[in-house]
């Protein structure tokens, strides 16, 4: 039985979008894939169709694939043996790593740059299936999709009634963050957004991760936690179930906001500087708010919320 391995090393929300690669190699070979990358993504393993395995590619040996001058431990040439295809979006093409992952037996490896290149007009994720099909893997797969059990749901919607008081109640997850400053809307309007929902009756939760934590001020702390509850510093696990129990998801262009999108959650995400159409979380629920070249204002994102 032939067996592939997806490495990737990126953020958050590249990790998301990558799960359209997997499903593009699920559609060729319905053989369970592995995905060699960060170890934290191993919490997800469960919820990825078609993925059985998470390598953690910080792990012991690994840095070995990235110089021929290294030889390959026994133990990472175990770990390669059963994969027949690599797909490499490091942004490394060719060269040691190609040698090195076919010393250890890998037959065929595909360089897929996770860059945008200058003048794509479509989607990030439309020009890497564009070079897959380039290297024959012709397949057309959806939106990226995480599963999250019935069970850990249910544990999320408990935990965000707890947090709001708000059982029975339309329960809203507002995240004010991004790995950019330059990629969030003013906090302010985060507060004001959860001041009106708050007048509709409907409970707000900002959550807040250890990026956040970091960059936010401590009076911006207070005023947030005057408005509602704050969810501090989930890991990716934890957060993908809170995420799935809510009924709607706002933020910025983010990892959260991609990983809201996956978990199928109703999820409108707020664009500035960057472009959606490259960039847009991708969902059948998923909703837009951009006014090139300015923010868009309070009244547009109320309005698709």
């Amino acid at each position: 039985m032939s067996r592939a391995l997806l490495i990737h090393s990126g953020a958050v929300g590249d990790f998301i979008l990558s799960l359209r690669v997997v499903e593009a190699i699920r559609q060729i070979d319905a053989s369970p894939i592995s995905i060699l990358g960060r170890s934290g993504y191993a919490q997800l393993v469960d919820a990825i169709e078609g993925v059985d395995t998470i390598l953690d590619l910080d792990g012991k040996g690994f840095h070995t694939l990235f110089s021929t001058d290294c030889d390959l431990p026994v133990e990472i040439v175990e770990a390669l043996r059963p994969f027949d295809l690599a797909v490499n979006m490091l942004g490394h093409s060719g060269g040691a790593m190609d040698e090195q992952l076919q010393r250890a037996g890998v037959a065929r490896v595909i360089n897929i740059d996770p860059r945008l290149r200058i003048g794509w007009s479509g989607h990030i994720t439309d020009q890497w299936m564009t070079d897959l099909h380039a290297r024959g893997l012709v397949t057309v797969p959806g939106s990226p999709t995480l599963l999250v059990e019935d069970r850990r749901r249910a544990d999320g919607r408990a935990a965000l009634e707890r947090q709001t008081g708000g059982h029975g109640h339309h329960l809203t997850i507002l995240h004010p963050g991004s790995g950019s400053d330059a990629k969030c809307w003013p906090l302010e309007q985060f507060i004001r957004l959860a001041r009106l929902l708050h007048e509709e009756d409907r409970k707000t939760v900002f959550l807040l991760g250890p990026v956040e934590i970091e960059k936010l001020s401590a009076t911006d702390m207070d005023k947030l936690r005057e408005t509602a509850p704050v969810v501090q510093q989930l890991e990716i696990g934890p957060a993908a179930a809170l995420l799935s129990a809510a009924d709607l998801f706002v933020g910025n262009d983010s990892g959260m906001s991609h990983l809201a999108a996956a978990v199928g959650t109703r999820c409108v995400a707020i664009f500035g500087p960057t472009d959606p159409k490259h960039w847009r979380p991708l969902g059948e629920h998923v909703r837009i708010a951009y006014s090139p070249p300015n923010w868009p204002d309070i009244g547009d994102v109320l309005g698709l919320v």
